[in-house]
C-alpha cells in the first residue's frame, strides 16, 4: 500500500508501507517508527535553521510519539499483544498544532517561506497563537488568531497534508 501526501499543487510524499509481518526475505515497505525517525532527524535540522519555540515543541512531541511506537515494537518483539497506538497519534497531533503555529507566527510577520528568523516581538508575544479547531488548533479550540489588522495570516488554513 503507498500513501500520497498532497497539497494543492499535487503529491509530495509517497510511502510504502510494509504489508504484514517482516519475514525471512526481510521487509517490503516503511514501518512507522522509521518514518517517524526520519521526521525527527528533519525537524531537528530545519531546528538549528530557524530556532523557534514550537519546533522544540513539535520535536518533544514527536519523541513522545516515538516512545510510544517503540513500547509497541518491544510488546511485539517480545510476543506480547500490541499496545494502543491511539497516545502516539495524540502526541502526533500535537505537534502538527506547534508546527501550525509555527507557520501562524512566521505567515504574520511576513518571513513564511523564507531563510530569514521569525522576528523577536514575534516570538516573544505576549499571547501565544493558537488555531481553532479544523485549522491545526486543539479540538476544544481557543482564543482566535489577532495580529495587527484583525482576522487570521493569509495561508493560515487546514493542515496541507491528507492521506489519499
Amino acid at each position: 500500500m503507498i500513501d500520497q501526501y498532497v497539497r494543492d499543487d499535487g503529491p509530495y510524499v509517497h510511502i510504502q508501507w510494509q504489508q504484514g509481518p517482516v519475514g525471512p526475505d526481510g521487509a517490503n515497505g516503511a514501518q512507522p517508527e522509521e518514518v517517524m525517525a526520519a521526521l525527527l532527524a528533519r525537524l531537528q535540522y530545519l531546528n538549528t535553521r530557524l530556532p523557534d519555540s514550537d519546533n522544540d515543541d513539535a520535536i518533544a512531541r514527536a519523541h513522545d510519539a516515538m516512545d510510544v511506537l517503540n513500547a509497541r515494537l518491544k510488546a511485539l518483539n517480545e510476543g506480547n499483544p500490541a499496545p494502543d497506538v491511539t497516545e502516539a497519534i495524540a502526541h502526533m497531533e500535537e505537534a502538527q498544532q506547534a508546527l501550525a503555529r509555527r507557520k501562524a507566527k512566521r505567515t504574520l510577520a511576513g518571513v513564511e517561506g523564507t531563510e530569514e528568523p521569525t522576528p523577536e516581538p514575534i516570538l516573544r508575544a505576549e499571547h501565544p497563537i493558537v488555531l481553532p479547531p479544523g485549522q491545526g488548533g486543539p479540538p476544544g479550540g481557543g482564543p482566535p488568531i489577532d495580529p495587527p489588522g484583525g482576522g487570521p495570516p493569509d495561508g493560515v488554513g487546514p493542515p496541507i497534508a491528507e492521506v489519499t
